[in-house]
């Protein structure tokens, strides 16, 4: 191991391990043990675990296949984005501000509750979590994972966040009942995906026309109702089952009613002789 791979490795292990890892290298034989091999191999796997759960999986790859730190990065990326946001939170959140800290602890046992549910559902349909933004959250769904295009994917994953959302609409709390709801967003096209920042601060960001046209069509959705362009219409897979109806006030939006996979008929069997 050089000077400079220690100094790469150093940045992510603890101070103990840091010390014991500096003096095997400096003895003679420069060897390490196989209990110390096996304790930083631990420590590296856990921290990529905990860094999957805060940034997208393909930014995870990328970084572990070419670990340069605070080196700028960027790709242009097709496929469809998710923008799903809640009404009805803020009454709830003000509501509980209230009563202080158990308000707080209230509100976000519902929001994790809430991102818990949702996440699942993205991960499902092969979604990548952007980022959060309050009670917002952006998810990606590119070309080439899974057997169904990513506008598929991306509508599928937004009508079960919305059947999901059920358990919502009555959240009860200690300051009352509170309906809460969600209108979703649905775009395709091309984004620029970055890795952007310093060796001391790095964020994942997705840029272009298309990005905030998909926020522009969420808030044109009303509560309960996904919201997609034409391109991602047109996307959808023809062995799947969909309907849609135009939205009066946006030309090029369409309110997707419903979606799923055809009903196979029943296999036949063959009579007995």
């Amino acid at each position: 191991m050089t000077p400079e791979d220690l100094r790469k490795v150093q940045r992510y292990l603890p101070a103990t391990m840091v010390e014991a890892l500096t003096s095997a290298l400096a003895a003679e034989n420069g060897d390490l043990s196989t209990r110390l091999r096996s304790q930083i191999v631990t420590h590296l796997s856990i921290l990529v675990e905990a860094t999957e759960s805060h940034l997208p999986a393909s930014l995870v790859k990328q970084v572990l296949e070419h670990p340069v730190v605070g080196q700028a990065d960027g790709r242009f990326v097709r496929g469809t984005l998710l923008f799903a946001d809640i009404s009805g939170f803020t009454a709830m959140s003000e509501r509980l501000s209230q009563v202080g800290r158990e308000g707080a602890e209230e509100v976000t046992a519902v929001v994790n509750r809430y991102f818990e549910v949702m996440l699942t559902i993205l991960k499902e349909y092969r979604g990548e979590l952007i980022r959060f933004g309050g009670d917002a959250l952006l998810g990606l769904f590119t070309e080439g994972h899974g057997r169904y295009s990513s506008a598929t994917q991306a509508v599928q994953a937004a009508m079960k966040m919305q059947a999901a959302m059920s358990q919502f609409a009555e959240t009860k709390t200690s300051q009352g009942t509170f309906p809460l709801q969600m209108s979703v967003g649905v775009r395709s096209g091309q984004f620029f995906a970055a890795q952007l920042g310093t060796a001391e601060a790095m964020e994942y960001a997705l840029f272009g026309d298309d990005v905030n046209a998909t926020a522009a069509i969420e808030s044109a959705a009303n509560a309960g109702q996904v919201l997609v362009d034409q391109a991602t219409y047109d996307a959808i897979d023809t062995e799947l089952i969909c309907t849609a109806v135009p939205v009066p006030s946006y030309a090029h939006y369409l309110a997707i009613e419903y979606i799923d996979l055809p009903k196979l008929p029943p296999p036949i069997v063959p009579m007995e002789t």
